[in-house]
């Protein structure tokens, strides 16, 4: 709630998201889903311009099955710097300069994010109050999230919906549900297991499918230009396999339990040439296109009870629509389709599994999210293998450079910081090297020894790229 006031470029309170959680209190491991979605017609095509939100509903689930807090006390943060006035951080100051022609022409919108007292729209450091959604806050605060699904809270919001090319009722916001699900498990090493969200969500089968054939190529064992030649062709080599369990149209063909099949991961690893550059990029109908990412943020989490979550949320592209709902002073998500969301590239992670010294009690070691563009399924990947496997530090691998192969090319783009010897090698080795920048973003916490333990280390950074925020607390 509170990143609807200080960032709703990507977390407002009309859009939508994905979760991975682990319930260490109940022992399970599931997918918590919530997108907004455009009510259907009876013909099946979307019903107006505006879906319903899902963020709301899906965070009190969340709260439901994991919070501690009172209620009130989860919202209550959010709402009073909404209404009291907060500061600008570095990250919305940005979102703000980066969307600043496509604000001009959105005067509702540029209204909202104005400093405090003054025309002009906010920068860093800058006060800006939200009173409008302040109010939305306090309602939910005081009545909870039924009111915004069912009671007045909901009617304003229809009506402010419908009058900016909406056309919801109050049935679609009652029969809004998010979905709880199992998440994908993929078995790693000394008894752990990566969770990764289940489809529909796409990037969670693209993570879990590239991870897999990864773990059986142990490139996280190698130095230098061997491992990144070989995470190279990994990254081709799932792009071109990719056909075995997806159509184009984006359906998932194939069960959960086929994207961790440690036997054809096997297979697919064992032809990979560690000499020379063998993988080719998919062509023809053995390519299939991914949909264009939207632009989502990531929130994760560990308790020092071993539960935990790793979540992304969107707007369907930043600041939505663009479209505010007048009364009440919110974004409205840009329209999307119900597999489109959360975007292809904005993927949650949990690494849990047995402690290694006590083998009956379960921990968690890892969340992390990834959203951005091109390469963020490979970087969250190579992040999370090279941290748990490789014994690297978390700190180190989110800050070193990145690459990828761009999507049907053979074009492997690296960013500027790799170094030159590692270049040379490549290049030596048959690659085709095209220098350029990373938009991917990933957050992470990592703990050696897992959670819970009485001696827990955890170390919690946000991408040095972006200007996000990592913290460990006193238990």
């Amino acid at each position: 709630f509170t990143l609807a006031v200080t960032k709703p470029t990507h977390a407002g309170l009309g859009g939508g998201g994905v979760c991975v959680i682990r319930d260490n209190v109940n022992k399970r491991n599931d997918v918590l889903s919530f997108p907004a979605l455009v009510p259907q017609g009876a013909g099946g095509a979307d019903r107006g311009k505006v879906p319903v939100p899902g963020n709301p509903r899906g965070f009190a689930v969340l709260h439901a099955r994991l919070g501690s807090l009172k209620w009130g006390q989860v919202v209550q943060p959010a709402e009073n710097l909404a209404r009291f006035g907060g500061i600008v951080s570095r990250a919305f100051a940005m979102d703000l300069r980066q969307q600043a022609g496509r604000l001009a022409g959105l005067p509702d919108a540029v209204a909202l994010f104005r400093k405090a007292g003054t025309p002009n729209l906010a920068k860093e450091g800058d006060r800006m109050d939200r009173l409008r959604i302040a109010g939305v806050l306090g309602r939910l605060r005081v009545r909870g999230v039924g009111d915004f699904y069912q009671g007045q809270l909901a009617r304003d919001f229809v009506d402010d919906a419908n009058s900016q090319g909406g056309a919801l009722t109050i049935e679609d916001m009652r029969a809004y549900l998010p979905e709880v699900r199992p998440a994908i498990t993929l078995p790693y090493i000394e008894r752990t297991q990566f969770l990764f969200p289940s489809p529909p969500v796409l990037g969670g089968a693209l993570a879990a499918d590239l991870s897999g054939i990864l773990v059986q190529s142990k490139y996280f064992e190698l130095d230098g230009a061997d491992r990144t030649h070989v995470f190279a062709e990994a990254t081709l080599a799932a792009q071109a396999r990719r056909t075995d369990w997806l159509r184009r149209d984006g359906l998932v063909t194939q069960p959960a339990y086929y994207l961790v099949d440690a036997d054809r991961h096997a297979m697919i690893a064992s032809a990979l040439d560690e000499d020379r550059h063998a993988q080719r990029p998919p062509a023809g109908d053995a390519a299939i296109p991914l949909p264009p990412g939207a632009d989502a943020t990531g929130i994760v989490a560990i308790d020092q009870f071993g539960s935990a979550v790793a979540c992304t949320v969107s707007m369907n592209g930043a600041f939505g629509s663009g479209k505010v709902a007048p009364s009440l002073g919110l974004l409205l998500a840009r329209p999307s389709g119900k597999d489109s969301l959360p975007p292809v590239t904005a993927t949650p992670l949990l690494l849990v599994g047995e402690a290694r010294v006590k083998k009956d009690e379960e921990r968690v070691f890892m969340a992390a999210t990834v959203t951005g563009g091109p390469g963020a399924t490979e970087a969250l990947a190579d992040l999370a293998l090279r941290v748990s496997g490789g014994g690297q530090g978390l700190e180190s691998v989110l800050a070193g450079p990145r690459l990828y192969y761009a999507e049907g090319t053979d074009a492997l783009v690296i960013e500027p910081g790799l170094p030159k010897d590692q270049q040379a090698a490549l290049r030596a080795r048959g690659h085709t090297l095209h220098p350029g920048a990373s938009g991917v973003r990933i957050n992470a916490i990592y703990c050696d020894s897992g959670v819970p333990n009485e001696n827990q280390a955890c170390a919690a950074f946000a991408d040095p790229r972006g200007f996000g925020l990592g913290a460990v607390g006193d238990r």
